[in-house]
């Protein structure tokens, strides 16, 4: 009904994102909001801080976002906390991106999760979509928002949902030439894959979970070398990836 237009609320809708800041850790830890920011793209289904640590003086740093109108955006976040919050809208901004996207950028694919490339000078984002598809977008100095990036590789990784798609840890190797080529996916079809962006098409390696289960999210271990799957059930799996498979691809170069 007019009411409930699912999706208009997901595509067109005034929107926020929170930042939150976490004191102390377990049942000790508390939290504090640093900022809001307003934007008009609708629901955010995914966000990534760059991995840089030198954020500008007043600055929480770049904030990368997936959001509902197709878009995906990059913020140069304020940090609002030792201003006067007392009125209203203290710790609210609208502020313009300084990079983006448009919707549509990619054929209409919706994208759905965002990572940025944790190896300096972090100038790569992985980007899924939920027809299955990945990105890999290249971050540049342009004169607007519109010409600071611009899809690199586009291709698919599965036939359904993807919900995670996430870089190599940084470090992993001794090099970072493997890791800016090096990525997992996964998704509603229950399958890790290992990826080579120089060979699209065919994983270098392809895990399918026992179980029937979507899975929601994952993070990588290190030792041993595997990954963390968050599935819908409310259970925590772990894949552990061959080293005969991966770790010669990583000491490539």
């Amino acid at each position: 009904d007019s009411l409930h237009e699912l999706t208009e609320l997901c595509t067109k809708k005034d929107a926020v994102i929170q930042v939150w800041k976490v004191k102390g850790f377990g049942r000790e830890a508390t939290v504090e909001p640093l900022v809001n920011v307003l934007h008009e793209g609708g629901v955010t289904w995914s966000v990534c801080w760059c991995p840089s640590p030198q954020a500008a003086e007043g600055r929480l740093g770049l904030l990368a976002a997936v959001l509902g109108d197709g878009s995906v955006c990059i913020w140069d976040i304020p940090d609002l906390s030792d201003r006067d919050a007392a009125t209203a809208g203290g710790l609210t901004c609208r502020v313009a991106p300084v990079a983006e996207l448009p919707p549509h950028h990619v054929d209409g694919s919706i994208p759905c999760t965002v990572d940025w490339l944790p190896h300096a000078p972090h100038d790569l984002l992985l980007v899924g979509y939920r027809d299955g598809c990945v990105a890999i977008v290249q971050l540049a100095d342009g004169d607007s928002p519109g010409e600071r990036m611009r899809v690199k590789q586009y291709f698919p990784a599965e036939a359904l949902t993807l919900t995670a798609a996430r870089w190599f840890p940084a470090r992993l190797s001794g090099t970072g030439a493997a890791e800016r080529r090096m990525f997992v996916t996964c998704g509603h079809e229950s399958v890790v894959n290992v990826w080579d962006a120089r060979l699209e098409y065919t994983p270098r390696l392809s895990v399918k979970t026992t179980c029937a289960y979507t899975i929601q999210d994952m993070t990588f271990t290190t030792s041993p070398l595997g990954v963390a799957l968050a599935l819908e059930d409310s259970s925590i799996r772990g894949v552990l990836m061959g080293a005969g498979a991966i770790e010669p691809q990583l000491k490539s170069g």
